[in-house]
């Protein structure tokens, strides 16, 4: 089974998003793995489409993070971006 979110189509982008930070893979196991085991489903997935973020439910591993492909941000610009904004540390 797939299940896609934040979809890059046009018009579906917010309507289908869920940030990969906010995924806790510990509720996805307390909440659903037992209705998978019922299915005829080897596995699931959960791509986050945007973030490149792939989740994996397996009967032996439950839910995972399979697949990370977020960068995390330049420091750099980060500071570029709190002088823009007046945000640095006085």
């Amino acid at each position: 089974m797939l299940i896609v979110a934040q979809n890059p189509n046009w018009g579906s982008t917010c309507s289908t998003f869920v940030e990969a930070d906010h995924v806790n893979v510990d509720r996805m196991n307390a909440e659903l793995h037992s209705p998978l085991l019922g299915r005829q489903f080897a596995k699931a997935f959960l791509l986050l489409a945007v973030e490149r973020v792939l989740f994996e439910w397996s009967v032996a591993d439950q839910w995972r993070r399979r697949i990370d492909q977020r960068k995390p941000p330049d420091p750099k610009q980060v500071a570029a971006l709190r002088k823009r904004l007046r945000l640095t540390k006085r």
